[in-house]
């Protein structure tokens, strides 16, 4: 009986043993399963092409570029480091995703160039620009934003006439749907014009996003 018993024991250890070596060895194939199939996408925005691959000899040009492509478990890259992309992203339905900054600066403005301005006289000029994203407009002046007073309410006072304006003012009067008048007073050196309204945002069932380093 002993050595039924001490037979009918080694071979439940030798069981008990198979099973969790077996167990084990599946855990290893699901995660190098993964981490084979998890991929690392390459955004520059100085160099890179949207028609890319993504990869870091062919990097993508714009981040949102880089979502469409990825797939839950990979991560994109920003590069160069401490870049300023004048860029925005929307992530849709995504998720399990990894967003490596690098220290990257997301920027909601434009430099308005100095060419294409009407001068009105008495330091007052204009140039025509689509209207933004809800009307929300921002002028930036030697990186201080005007606002003129006006906040993201409904309620937010109305823009004074252009002949109203002082030095580092500024007004935007609506042509048509598309289209508006910038009027500025004052020097039109070192101008930016908000046209972005956020710099990531989410929408449909987006979960488990990870940013890292981004501003």
């Amino acid at each position: 009986m002993r050595f039924l018993d001490f037979g009918v024991n080694q071979l439940t250890v030798h069981k008990s043993l198979r099973a969790g070596i077996i167990f084990f060895l599946l855990i290893y194939y699901l995660i190098c399963l993964e981490s084979l199939s998890a991929a690392e996408l390459f955004v520059h925005n100085s160099i890179g092409k949207d028609t890319n691959s993504g990869s870091k000899d062919e990097p993508l040009a714009t981040i949102q570029q880089a979502v469409r492509l990825a797939q839950p478990g990979d991560q994109i890259t920003l590069l160069p480091p401490r870049a300023v992309y004048r860029q925005s992203v929307t992530l849709h339905n995504k998720s399990d995703l990894t967003i490596e900054g690098n220290l990257v600066t997301l920027e909601g403005a434009d430099p308005l160039p100095q060419t294409g301005w009407e001068d009105l006289g008495n330091d007052l000029s204009r140039r025509q620009l689509p209207r933004t994203v809800w009307d929300r407009h921002l002028l930036i002046v030697d990186d201080i934003t005007e606002r003129m007073g006006r906040t993201q309410s409904a309620n937010a006072p109305a823009f004074p006439k252009p002949e109203e304006l002082i030095e580092g003012q500024f007004c935007f009067e609506n042509i048509d749907e598309k289209q508006g008048w910038l009027y500025v007073k004052g020097s039109i050196r070192n101008l930016e014009w908000a046209v972005r309204p956020n710099g990531v945002a989410t929408g449909g069932k987006t979960e488990r996003i990870t940013i890292r380093n981004l501003s």
